[in-house]
């Protein structure tokens, strides 16, 4: 994870979560439609979830998507922490299909940007665990993504700069 960019092939996803995994398999062999903006959402969520367990990260922050027709959330889609992960900490952000990130109109702040995250990271990991990653982000253990998860099931994961635009090869 530490190349500017990582693209994956659609992968058979093996998971001590069960709710998670049984939703994506029947989206993968097309059980479950993806029919609506929000399952689209909640499915790139999951997925992202998966690809981050099978790299060794843990989840640790708090909402987690775990129902297709789910009420979706605002905010940060995942926070993910590796002791051993280069970078250890990552946030991440899951779009499906030719989803982008947005902007907020007033100010015009864009979503992943630095100034967005900042303003939601203590909803997303609680207190504690808010003082860990800004230390660890001065030091530069933490990384920033965009999860794309393509309707042909590619999946394509992209480090973000503090503005939030691709860090391009």
């Amino acid at each position: 994870l530490n190349k500017n960019r990582v693209i994956f092939k659609t992968i058979k996803f093996i998971s001590i979560f069960n709710v998670e995994r049984g939703i994506i398999s029947e989206v993968d062999d097309g059980t479950i439609e993806l029919i609506s903006n929000m399952r689209k959402g909640n499915y790139g969520e999951m997925t992202t979830d998966e690809i981050y367990r099978q790299l060794g990260y843990e989840r640790i922050s708090l909402d987690m998507t775990t129902e297709i027709d789910g009420a979706t959330h605002h905010g940060i889609d995942g926070v993910y922490y590796n002791p051993n992960g280069h970078p250890p900490y990552i946030i991440a952000e899951a779009k499906y299909g030719s989803a982008r990130l947005s902007y907020l109109k007033d100010p015009k702040i864009k979503q992943m940007s630095r100034e967005w995250i900042g303003d939601r990271l203590e909803d997303a990991v609680g207190g504690r665990k808010l003082e860990e990653i800004v230390t660890a982000s001065d030091s530069g253990d933490v990384g920033y993504q965009l999860v794309k998860v393509r309707k042909n099931g590619d999946i394509m994961i992209n480090n973000l700069d503090k503005k939030a635009n691709i860090i391009r090869p």
